[in-house]
Order: C-alpha cells, then structure tokens, then sequence
C-alpha cells in the first residue's frame, strides 16, 4: 500500500433492520496471542465493553470479546432511539446501556432483547460496579443501577458553570469543570474540590485517560498530567506546531501517550516526562483519537486508516483507499481493526492492514452509522442517524 502520510521522527527530549442483507467481501482473521501483554493492555474486564475507549486509558481495544466472522452480515434494529447518539453503547454482563439526544438512557438485556427499563436524561454511558454513569445535568452527576434503572445522584457541585463527562474510577468519580477538577464519593454523593486548572480557551478532551493516579487531558492547545493524590500538575505539553488538542482523547500505552493536534500531527508523549517522542504528519486535521494494541497505534482520518508501531513512530501499515467518509474512532477486538463512517464498517487484519471485509450501507437506506462500534459475541451495536440502534452480525 502507498504511504500518503509524511512522516517525521524528532528527536527525543528526554529519552480500525437494514432492507435485507449485505454481502461482504469475505478475507481470512488474523489472530494473534494475547500472552505478555504489557501493564496497559492487561483487561480486567473480560469481554466487556464498560466505557468509551474500553478502559480507563482509552485504548479502543478489547482482546476478549468474539470477533465478527462471517462472509454474510445481517442488520436488525435494537431499538427505537427517539433521538440520535454520536456515543458508542457500552456493555457490561448481558446489558446493553444507551443514550440518545431525545433525553433518554435506558439498558437492554443482550440475549432477550428486551428493554429493562429507560429514564429521562442524557449522558455518555459507562459502567461501574452494576452502575451506568453519564448525565452531568442540573450540576450533579446522575446513575442507574443496569439491572432495575434504580436511581443515584451525587451532590450539586456548586458554584459552577456545568461539568463535563463523569470519569468513575476505583477510588472515586472524578469530573471537570472549566475552572476546577472535582471528586465525589460513590456512597455518598459528597463531592470535594481536588485542584484549580489553568485558564484556557477553545475545547477539552471529552474522555481523559486515566493510569495509576493521573488524569491526563487536553485542554486548547495544551495537554496536562494531572496527579489527583498529591494533588499538581506534574507537566503540561504543547506541540510545536501549536493548534488545539482537543479534538481528541488521549490513549495510554507502553509507557506513551498518543494524541492527534490541529497541527496536523500524531504526537507521542512519553508519560513520566511529558517529553515528546515521535510524531507522524497526518496531512489533514486529525479529528478521531488513537486506539492502542500489542505495541502498534491505529488511527482513522479522511477515508484512511493506518498503524504505526508505537515506540518508533514507523508507520507498519496504511490503507487509503477502502474506506468511503469521514471515519469514527477505530477500535480493536483480538486481531481486527473495525471502522466505522456514515457508510458503513470496514475490518482489517490489524497486523498486515489486509482488508478482511466491508459493510455498505445501500445507497437507498437512511442507515448513516455516527458512532464508534461496540462489539460482542460476534456482534457489532451501532448507533445510526435514523434514530434507531443496530446490531450487525452473521445470520
């Protein structure tokens, strides 16, 4: 394949119910060993899918979960959304958590497909301990036992200006404002202020990574590794291109962070230091986040995917020429890349790049996928613009 980014290693500074069927084009999967996985890519979640990204370091990768292998792929509507959702769906033990823009959460039971209950709110799912997170509305943060939709709400966290995605950690929730970082307590609700953030203009990472203590999120032009036990900022990078970071969240692995910049880079930070590494011309404004695998980023952007070993920056492999639109965040089930755009998934054997199949979306259809994939047991849930949520599998 053509190598159409330009790539620039620096120095070191410290050191992937329709009409009917599609058919699609059948390939062999790749599979490899997940023995010797390092400290970032050990999952302790099974084969579930609890949050954006996987997990607290944002890899868009899940090993456990049973790969989409069929040389036919049937899609059924899930359920009605009465609104639509730009947010993966996530999963936890047999249940399916959702939300839409028409104000409403709700949990579907896996194997029945039976709706557990739904309630009145709106916010990015992800679960912990039997409980779905998200709503941040009226200045409080909002969850739901998955099993019976039973109700918790913490505290009105004031005096603010509204609160960004909750991030549920083992210790505590943890959750931004524009000025402050706070910490609330799961059984009861408290909330206390755990440091002051540097004044900033333009956006933030909507999803921060999260690794031993440290929050590490992008705020403008800027990204911050945030310790919440001492509490301090321990660095802040800035590329040198300049441009806001926003756009994307963080991932975490083998001891870097990657992100994507308005300065039209893939940049590799290393975690201790917050020294940049490598970065990789993506040509365009990289507007997806990276997801991380068995030592390699991938990264979706302008029709294009492509992998890039993650402690040299040396791109292994791209594909620009397979997938139609504007991609969502790749992610990584065992040794396949899926990436989804308006038009349709693609797959690819995530060691080579080989295109393993593809999922199109009739031209007639209002079918337009506008969320990242979730899979499990050899199914894909995806949002879709017509308000509905699908499930696309073997027949």
């Amino acid at each position: 394949m053509e190598k159409r980014w330009n790539q620039s290693r620096r120095q070191w500074l410290g050191a992937c119910a329709s009409l009917g069927s599609a058919t699609v084009l059948a390939g062999c999967f790749g599979s490899d060993s997940d023995d010797d996985l390092s400290p970032e890519e050990e999952n302790e979640t099974g084969a579930d899918w609890p949050m954006y990204g996987v997990d607290l370091q944002n890899t868009n990768y899940q090993p456990n979960a049973t790969e989409v292998e069929e040389d036919e792929l049937t899609k059924s509507s899930v359920i009605e959304l009465d609104g639509i959702s730009t947010h993966p769906v996530t999963i936890s033990e047999g249940h399916i958590c959702g939300h839409s823009t028409g104000g409403k959460m709700f949990t579907i039971d896996i194997d029945t497909g039976n709706i557990l209950w739904e309630r009145e709110n709106f916010g990015r799912p992800i679960i912990h301990d039997d409980t779905v997170y998200g709503p941040t509305t009226d200045e409080r943060i909002h969850g739901y036992n998955i099993k019976n939709g039973d109700h918790w709400e913490s505290q009105t966290i004031d005096p603010i200006d509204g609160l960004g995605y909750p991030l549920p950690t083992e210790e505590a929730i943890f959750v931004f404002s524009s000025e402050l970082l706070w910490k609330v307590d799961y059984e009861t609700g408290e909330y206390t202020k755990v440091i002051e953030l540097p004044p900033y203009i333009g956006g933030y990472s909507e999803w921060p990574a999260f690794q031993d203590d440290i929050i590490y999120m992008s705020r403008s032009s800027e990204m911050h590794a945030i310790n919440v036990k001492t509490p301090e900022i321990l660095w802040t990078f800035e590329p040198e291109g300049g441009g806001s970071m926003a756009d994307s969240n963080p991932t975490i692995g083998n001891g870097l962070i990657y992100t994507t910049s308005r300065d039209q880079n893939l940049h590799a930070i290393e975690i201790e230091s917050g020294n940049e590494v490598w970065s990789i011309d993506t040509d365009t404004r990289a507007e997806t986040s990276p997801a991380f695998a068995k030592d390699i980023v991938y990264l979706a952007e302008s029709g294009r995917a492509v992998a890039v070993d993650a402690d040299s920056g040396e791109i292994v492999w791209e594909d620009a020429e397979t997938i139609i639109g504007k991609p969502q965040d790749m992610v990584i089930v065992s040794g396949t890349c899926y990436t989804a755009t308006r038009f349709g998934i693609w797959a690819h054997d995530a060691s080579t790049g080989d295109l393993n199949w593809e999922y199109r979306i009739p031209d007639e259809s209002d079918v337009g996928f506008i969320a990242s994939p979730t899979i499990s047991d050899g199914q894909i849930y995806i949002p879709s613009s017509d308000e509905k949520l699908y499930s696309i599998g073997g027949s």
